[in-house]
């Protein structure tokens, strides 16, 4: 699809909630859905092609220029201690481990110096247009713990938050179709650090804005790849998503089929719960997981724990508890994503509800992915009569509830109370109904 480029737009892209898959399961499949909330922005092609500027404040910025191809983030607390150190460089226009200079043509860095939830993030990203720029980007939470290296800032640093660093990549891989510099101002209704899918959003949003500005001859379907992270579903639910139905997304590549879910018709209400907690378990995932996963792959002879098909068999050779845990988790979560696919295809949406909570307990006894306000959460919702209940994705502190939409109140009432006995911070409470994806507004 071709359209014409024009100088400049405002365009909006949904969030999502993560009803079924494990994050860390990079080749399974999983079920989301966009929801109303999302990230809206206006922007102009750039005077330069070497320019790409986003701003959520007049004070929030994220700048490049055409002179590296490294990429580096420091990621500091309060006593200025590193706390991640992760160093991640191409060749060739490939990612790869241990840094190193890509060869390439373009070259470009990005700035990035965050200051807020209490720590300090420093963030220099690159990449060529020979290829993709590394895909290890800013995370949905309030700080990029999962990148960092050595070195001081150059001169020219601008301030920004992190979560607009997956936005500055999509510009850079869409320059090998033709997309040039652009400014852009953000506007959000989806807190980045909610674990609802924001930072792929704005992605989301870019890669349309930079379709429509330098007439690329791309679908929304093609833009998936430019937009999303490697392993996540988050992108394809902000370019695919349609309103009253849900999304199987491949992960390894980004493919989507859509699934009937239109809950209105059947009396019932999807919630997203934004417990204002949870980034320290997603951390502590985000740096063991993957490892645990793969290990036991590697003592199962498997390429990935998606090739395991005797179960109890693969548990008893494993001696490690851990590793049997995650094992449980991540191939009866497949299991349970192929009936979720079933209920929604026989239109029994109301039976999702068991479907969301065997994972949810899985996730909190097998994957160990919980923390104590999600527990919370989910307790109280069931206790006051929803279907189910689960993390609604991550890295960040959301929980997706089904539930009667009679009772949808009476949930909210109850989790709010939970938190207030407890003294933890209110929880805030978001729309989830299936809606549909990004698109342009003017």
């Amino acid at each position: 699809m071709t359209v014409p480029p024009a100088p400049s737009g405002r365009w909006r892209a949904p969030g999502r909630v993560v009803l079924l898959g494990e994050e860390h399961d990079a080749t399974g499949l999983a079920l989301v859905c966009a929801i109303p909330a999302g990230v809206e922005i206006t922007a102009t092609r750039a005077a330069s092609p070497d320019e790409i500027r986003f701003s959520d404040e007049p004070r929030a910025t994220v700048r490049t220029d055409a002179r590296d191809t490294s990429v580096r983030a420091n990621v500091r607390d309060k006593a200025g201690r590193t706390d991640a150190r992760e160093k991640v460089g191409f060749s060739g226009g490939t990612p790869s481990a241990g840094g190193g200079a890509g060869r390439g043509g373009f070259r470009a860095r990005v700035f990035a110096a965050f200051r807020g939830f209490g720590r300090r993030t420093q963030a220099r990203v690159a990449g060529t247009a020979d290829g993709p720029v590394p895909d290890r980007t800013a995370a949905d939470g309030p700080a990029a713990d999962g990148a960092a290296t050595d070195g001081p800032m150059a001169d020219g640093t601008a301030t920004a938050r992190p979560w607009t660093i997956p936005a500055v990549l999509v510009a850079h891989r869409l320059r090998e179709r033709g997309a040039g510099g652009v400014v852009a101002t953000v506007r959000t209704d989806l807190p980045p650090d909610a674990g609802l899918g924001a930072p792929a959003a704005l992605a989301a949003a870019t890669a349309l804005a930079l379709r429509d500005l330098y007439g690329l001859g791309l679908d929304a379907t093609a833009l998936v790849p430019f937009a999303a992270e490697p392993g996540r579903p988050d992108a394809a639910a902000s370019l695919l998503g349609v309103a009253g139905r849900a999304l199987l997304v491949d992960r390894r590549g980004g493919g989507a089929g859509s699934l009937p879910f239109d809950l209105a018709s059947a009396g019932l209400t999807l919630l997203a719960v934004d417990t204002r907690s949870g980034a320290d378990a997603a951390r502590a995932a985000t740096a063991t997981r993957p490892g645990e996963c793969a290990a036991a792959a590697e003592r199962l002879g498997v390429a990935d724990l998606g090739e395991v098909r005797d179960l109890a068999d693969a548990l008893k050779s494993l001696r490690d508890p851990v590793l049997r845990r995650r094992v449980q988790h991540v191939v009866t979560e497949r299991h349970r994503i192929e009936a979720a696919a079933g209920l929604l295809r026989a239109g029994a949406f109301a039976e999702l509800g068991a479907v969301l909570n065997a994972s949810q307990m899985s996730l909190r006894d097998q994957f160990e992915t919980s923390w104590p306000q999600a527990d919370a959460t989910v307790d109280a919702a069931l206790r006051a009569g929803a279907r189910g209940a689960r993390i609604a994705g991550g890295p960040g502190g959301a929980v997706v509830i089904l539930t009667a939409t009679a009772r949808a109140q009476q949930i909210r009432d109850a989790i709010t109370t939970a938190f207030t006995t407890r003294a933890w911070p209110t929880p805030t409470f978001h729309d989830a109904t299936p809606s549909d994806a990004a698109t342009r507004l003017l």
